[in-house]
Formats: C-alpha cells, sequence, structure tokens
C-alpha cells in the first residue's frame, strides 16, 4: 500500500507545475473564514487525549504491582467526561458550518485542479472532525463497534501483510535475544562519552529545558508552550489539545543523557519541526488544530530521524521500529483481553532481551497494552475487536519513510504532519521543492546538546 501511495506521489511530482506556494492564496475571503471557524472546533479534538485514562497512574501502579508477582490483571479505565461531554457539543456547529462550506465550494471560483485539491483536503478534515466527535459519545456509551469503524476510517486498516511483518521481525528478535550485540561504527560519541549520557538521569524540568534550547535554535521557541503535566502519561508534541498546540512532559519521566537525545531529535526535530514546516506551506490544514489524524508519516519521519541521530552520535543501526505495539494490535483484533495480551507478550519481549536504558520489562509490557487498549473501560473482555490502531503507525511509518528516501523524496517527509493521503492529492498539482522547507535540520543541534550535557556533568 505505501509503495503504490509514494510512486504515485513520485509520478505526480513530475507532472506538478504549480508551486506550492501558491496554495496559501487559494484559501482566502469566505473559504478562510469557514477554516478558521473549524479549526476551532478541531484545536479540543485531540483522540489521543480523549482515549487517555484519568487514572492512568492508579490503574499502573496495581498492575505492576501484580504483573511483578507474575499476575496479569485487566486494568478498568475512567476517561475525562467533561472533556468528551465538550466534545459532543461541538456536533451542531460543525453541522451548520459543514452546510456553508459545501455552499462555498459550489462557487465557480473553485473549479480548477489546485482549488479541487485543497477543497478535497479540507472535505477529509470536516469528515474527520465528524468521526472525532462521534467517539466522545462512544467513549462515555462505550460503542466499540462506532470506535471501530473510527479507528479504520481516520488510521490505514491494519493489513494481514503488515501485521506478518511485524510478527516476523518480533520472531527475528526473540532468535537474537539479549546475546545479540550492536556493532558501534565511527561515531561523534567516545565510548566513555555514551557511557557518562547513559549514567545521567534528567528529569522533567531538565527535559523541558532542552527541549527549549532545540527549539529556539531552530527559531520555533514561541509556536506552542512546553509544559511539565501531571495528566500525560508519555512525552507528546500536540498540535491540538484543550488548550491549543503544545508539548507535554509528564511529571515522573526521568530519562538518561542518551534518551534524551533520541527524544530530541524525535519530538523537537522530527514532530515539532515538521509541523511548522507543513504550516508554512499550508496554513490552517498544514499543521495545528486541523493537523490529521493520521499520523504513519508523521512518526515514520520521526522514527527515521531518531534512527539517524543515534547513528551519527553512537554508530550504531538502531533495529526497526518494535514490532510489539503491532502484534498487540492483532491481538486485540482477535478478542484478547488486556491480560490474555500482555501474557502473551511478555514471554517474548522477554526473550528479545532488554537494551541499556530501557525500562524494565513489566513497565514496557504495560506500556504497550494500555496504549492499544485505552478507549475500552473494562478491558478483561473485548467482544467487539476493539484496538485503538494509531500505534501501527510507528511501524507501517518507518518503512513509509524509508520508501520516501528511496524513492527520492525525502524532502518531503520535512512536511510529515500532513498525511500520505495529503500529499497523494497534492503532489498531483503541486511542486513541492526542497526549498520549500523553512525550517531545516541541522547536524549540529544534537551535537551541542551532547556537548552541554558531558559539561555538565564534570
Amino acid at each position: 500500500m505505501s509503495t503504490k501511495a509514494v510512486e504515485n506521489i513520485r509520478e505526480g511530482q513530475k507532472k506538478a507545475e504549480i508551486p506550492i506556494s501558491e496554495a496559501k492564496g487559494l484559501m482566502s475571503g469566505s473559504l478562510r473564514e469557514a477554516l478558521e471557524e473549524l479549526a476551532e472546533i478541531s484545536a479540543g479534538l485531540n483522540l489521543v487525549e480523549m482515549v487517555t485514562p484519568v487514572n492512568a497512574t492508579e490503574e499502573k501502579e496495581k498492575w505492576l504491582e501484580l504483573a511483578r508477582k507474575g499476575l496479569f490483571t485487566d486494568p478498568v479505565f475512567r476517561y475525562n467526561t467533561d472533556l468528551l461531554e465538550t466534545v459532543s457539543a461541538k456536533r451542531a456547529q460543525l453541522s451548520r458550518l459543514d452546510g456553508d462550506f459545501l455552499f462555498i465550494c459550489a462557487d465557480s471560483k473553485y473549479k480548477g485542479p489546485e482549488d479541487r485539491a485543497i477543497v478535497e483536503m479540507i472535505k477529509n478534515r470536516f469528515r474527520e472532525a465528524d468521526y472525532i466527535i462521534g467517539c466522545a459519545g462512544a467513549i462515555l456509551e462505550q460503542d466499540m463497534s462506532f470506535l471501530n469503524t473510527t479507528m479504520e476510517t481516520i488510521f490505514p486498516g491494519v493489513q494481514s501483510e503488515l501485521l506478518e511483518a511485524a510478527n516476523a521481525e518480533a520472531e527475528r528478535l526473540v532468535e537474537a535475544g539479549s546475546a545479540r550485540t550492536k556493532k558501534h561504527d565511527f561515531a561523534l560519541l567516545s565510548d566513555y562519552d555514551r557511557k557518562e549520557l547513559r549514567n545521567m538521569k534528567i528529569g522533567p524540568e531538565e527535559i523541558r529545558n532542552y527541549f527549549w534550547i532545540v527549539a529556539k535554535q531552530y527559531g520555533i521557541e514561541r509556536t506552542r508552550p512546553i509544559e511539565v503535566s501531571t495528566s500525560a502519561t508519555s512525552i507528546d508534541v500536540r498540535d491540538k489539545s484543550s488548550v491549543g498546540p503544545i508539548v507535554v512532559i509528564p511529571h515522573t519521566r526521568e530519562v538518561s543523557g542518551l534518551k534524551l537525545l533520541e527524544l530530541i531529535a524525535h519530538e523537537i526535530e522530527g514532530h515539532w519541526r515538521a509541523s511548522e514546516n507543513a504550516q508554512a506551506i499550508l496554513p490552517l490544514i498544514g499543521g495545528g488544530a486541523l493537523k490529521p489524524a493520521d499520523e504513519t508519516l508523521y512518526e515514520g519521519h520521526a522514527m527515521l530521524i531518531e534512527h539517524q541521530a543515534k547513528y551519527m552520535l553512537e554508530g550504531v543501526k538502531k533495529d526497526m521500529a518494535k514490532p510489539w505495539a503491532l502484534s498487540t494490535i492483532g491481538l486485540a483484533l482477535a478478542e484478547y483481553s488486556f491480560s490474555e495480551a500482555a501474557t502473551r507478550l511478555y514471554p517474548l519481549m522477554r526473550a528479545a532481551g532488554q537494551e541499556p536504558g530501557e525500562d524494565e520489562l513489566e513497565v514496557r509490557v504495560w506500556k504497550v497494552c494500555s496504549r492499544i487498549y485505552r478507549g475500552l473501560t473494562d478491558t478483561s473482555k473485548n467482544p467487539r475487536r476493539y484496538a485503538f490502531t494509531k500505534d501501527q503507525a510507528y511501524f507501517s511509518g518507518r518503512m513509509l519513510a524509508e520508501d520516501l528516501f528511496d524513492a527520492g523524496l525525502e524532502h518531503l517527509l520535512e512536511f510529515s504532519t500532513l498525511s500520505i493521503r495529503d500529499l497523494e492529492t497534492l503532489s498531483q498539482v503541486f511542486k513541492i521543492k526542497p526549498t520549500d522547507v523553512k525550517y531545516r535540520r541541522r547536524v549540529d543541534v544534537l551535537t551541542n546538546i551532547a556537548g552541554i550535557l558531558l559539561a555538565n556533568c564534570d
């Protein structure tokens, strides 16, 4: 599927003649007003935020206590009722705006191929907003049939070939086991430096400060705040949330110096920078409140940058994205409960071994399973074969990013808040060149941060 999409993009770019810079001018007048109102509605439509349990920390602690004794249980999740009711209330406003938008699009001035490309993208944003608003009520009522439909509509379908690839990678990791070694090629960091960075403990406030330093070096530090959060369960760059664009860091998060460098590559150089690049060429619909929920390309690009950074700094060719999330999605789609999936996953991840700096095994199993089963209240049963399928993006996205890179289209990854569907639509009409990238990646940024970290060791 990804290969076909990449081929369509490549062929489209051979024929496209209209510079992408002209797309800005198409979103003016009444169309821009409709987009601004849609952005206002969509700003709080963060599906991840909606399915994040308010009792995640409490359930995690209870689950880990028993898991460490060899007993895997089924957490009972609760969700933010106020948030979900607020989202549900946006339905009437969206329905009215949808009618206005269709009336605007009927105007003869929106009949050119470039207009149709932009209008098609906007229609996709309307459809996505409609589904996400519907999800709020479905989570409250535990209507898993509707949630499954939403997963299939917003995120790419979980294809059998992809599950087979993930399971094959899992088998490879298990066969290699903890005995597998990482070959270190030439690296910018010495063995001594790597050891020093690996032994560091960096808390949430320090993570925040380093994120800000990197954002400032790229000139994007004023585009969103970076906050240490008591409700976030993982570090996340969010274009949309109940409080607008933001970067959140869990208040309990602690990482090593090496992990911090990986996070900077992934979250700041990957996600945050790509969002600003996409919004520079396509204001309103390139990112921000109208960023698409499909993050396959978004995560794939960030995984690729993380891989490149690890190789540059440590001389290590990082494995492809871990297959555990996708394998667990397969289990959930086969009606496995949370505890059944954890029981199946635990021995596989144990046999695959633990890399330096990784969390203990039980924590990693919890992290994988809780992300796939979020949205369910009672995780002890799953008759509707529900799975929150967003996390397939890490595995399939890495493959997609490499396909674009191999096709000589790596500059398109710099706009990865756009979905692969968006890029297919745009590429048939608009020419997108490497010079259209506003915030270019700088190889000195990570080495500068590594130098600061090591200087603070002394």
